[in-house]
């Protein structure tokens, strides 16, 4: 969710990463299905379907129109796993936003403008407006949020079979800092005794420790991946370009290789008015963490929020992959929380 950069058309994102440390991981917290029985949080939609009094137009625009109401779902749901400081930065600017901008919130979620040209507008409302949020507590905020995703995503590590060597793949890294977290995880766990990194992303500050690949050598020179990982990225890549890079580094695995593929949004069924609404919330939240932790991203340009671009996964978007790539995959899909905004694990092995 938390993946952004300044970019041109046909250009990935540049993710923002974010840490905990290993000594914080305990066994309840990396197993998906503990989360998902052992949660006392209520269901996101039917949380917003209660307290909005109904799951329709005006009872959603409602709930985001009162700012007390709005907190109290928010809290409801969120509880506590998202820290109070942007927690509560995120209700002030969307309720804000929402009470100057009724009508453009409800065309978008009639259908009639994009998740996207509503983004820029609440980024220029925001800048417009001298938002600011501080960024060590910004990033303290993710503290919890983090260690969902990131405990499953070494569950999935810890179910690899010990070998020599590893080459590990990070698909719109950045400088790689996250890559290089799970490289001395798979050492220090015994996985491999030598991990390999490399990445994918035209537009990253470079890290001298990993082997940046280019267009061209993902497709030119043949490599052999034993694990791919893209982590909050996806999303904010246009759809135009999407899936051709990541389909040809999953092209230069080899059998048995995994690739996992960290999203913001469900895998639950539910109306399309639910899945706008959970977008509007997961995308407004996205670019109030973004402004606490690079406001630069937005304003470097010629207009503010010109290089945004935002359009969220769903499952049914992985058939894109497998009707593309030239290997075979099976995929498993699971959320991992926590409730808002939740964070969705696709894996994909390669037979």
């Amino acid at each position: 969710m938390f993946a952004l950069k300044r970019i041109k058309i046909n250009a990935i994102k540049k993710p923002v990463h974010f840490f905990c440390s290993q000594k914080n991981y305990q066994s309840s917290s990396l197993n998906p299905s503990y989360l998902k029985s052992k949660s006392k949080t209520p269901n996101f939609f039917k949380a917003v379907q209660i307290d909005s009094g109904s799951s329709n137009l005006m009872a959603m625009t409602g709930l985001l129109n009162n700012g007390i109401q709005l907190k109290k779902t928010l809290d409801k749901i969120n509880n506590g796993v998202v820290g109070d400081y942007l927690h509560h930065n995120f209700i002030f600017w969307l309720n804000a936003y929402a009470k100057k901008q009724n009508s453009f919130c409800a065309d978008y979620l009639e259908g009639h403008i994009s998740l996207n040209l509503l983004c820029k507008d609440f980024i220029r409302f925001s800048f417009e407006n001298k938002i600011y949020l501080d960024p060590i507590k910004t990033l303290d905020s993710f503290k919890r949020h983090n260690e969902l995703s990131d405990g499953a995503i070494k569950m999935e590590l810890e179910k690899l079979t010990p070998r020599r060597e590893i080459n590990l793949l990070g698909f719109g890294l950045d400088e790689g800092h996250y890559e290089q977290h799970l490289a001395s995880y798979l050492f220090s766990s015994g996985k491999a005794e030598k991990v390999n990194l490399f990445g994918f992303d035209p537009y990253a500050k470079r890290n001298p420790n990993i082997l940046y690949l280019t267009e061209n050598e993902l497709t030119s020179e043949k490599r052999s991946f034993d694990l791919i990982v893209a982590r909050w990225v996806l999303h904010h890549v246009e759809m135009n370009s999407r899936w051709s890079n990541f389909v040809n580094c999953i092209n230069q695995c080899h059998s048995g290789a995994d690739v996992l593929v960290v999203e913001h949004g469900y895998i639950e069924e539910t109306s399309l008015l639910n899945k706008k609404f959970n977008g509007l919330l997961n995308a407004t939240f996205d670019i109030i963490s973004n402004i606490g932790l690079r406001p630069g991203y937005f304003t470097n340009t010629k207009n503010i929020g010109d290089d945004f671009f935002i359009n969220y996964l769903e499952p049914k978007d992985f058939s894109a992959i497998t009707s593309q790539v030239a290997v075979k995959l099976d995929i498993d899909a699971y959320d991992v929380g926590p409730n808002f905004p939740n964070q969705t694990i696709f894996k994909m092995r390669v037979r």
